[in-house]
C-alpha cells in the first residue's frame, strides 16, 4: 500500500503520453525526486545523467504513481519498477509496453523486471 495518496494533485511534470482514461506517463526530468520517495515508497534516486519516467493515474480526485522507468541520456532503459522497487503489477504491463515501443527517446532496454 502507498505511503500517501496525493489528493487534489496538480501535475507540474512534463506529460509525455496521455491515454485519456486517467493514466499517463510523465518525465520528471531529474534523477532524484523527494516526491517519488513518498509516492513510490523507495529511495527516489537513479544514477546521474538519467531521468525518471512515471506511470501515473488520476482517479476520483486522487493522483497515484504505479511504475517508474529509469532512462539515461543515451535512451537506454535500465530499470522498470513498481511500488517499493518491486516488479510492476500485471495491470500496468500494457502501458509499459506502449512506452517502450512508442516513446521516441527510448533506444535500448537492458534486462530488467
Amino acid at each position: 500500500m502507498r505511503v500517501k495518496i496525493n489528493e487534489n494533485y496538480i501535475e507540474s511534470n512534463e506529460i509525455i503520453i496521455d491515454y485519456d482514461n486517467g493514466f499517463y506517463w510523465v518525465d520528471l526530468n531529474k534523477f532524484y525526486s523527494s516526491e517519488m520517495i513518498v509516492r513510490m515508497d523507495n529511495c527516489g534516486r537513479s544514477p546521474m545523467n538519467t531521468t525518471m519516467l512515471e506511470l501515473r493515474e488520476f482517479k476520483d480526485n486522487k493522483n497515484l504513481t504505479h511504475v517508474v522507468v529509469v532512462l539515461d541520456k543515451n535512451g537506454v532503459v535500465s530499470q522498470i519498477q513498481g511500488i517499493k522497487n518491486e516488479k510492476p503489477q500485471k495491470e500496468y504491463i500494457e502501458y509499459i509496453f506502449d512506452l517502450l515501443l512508442n516513446y521516441t527517446k527510448i533506444n535500448k532496454i537492458y534486462s530488467i523486471y
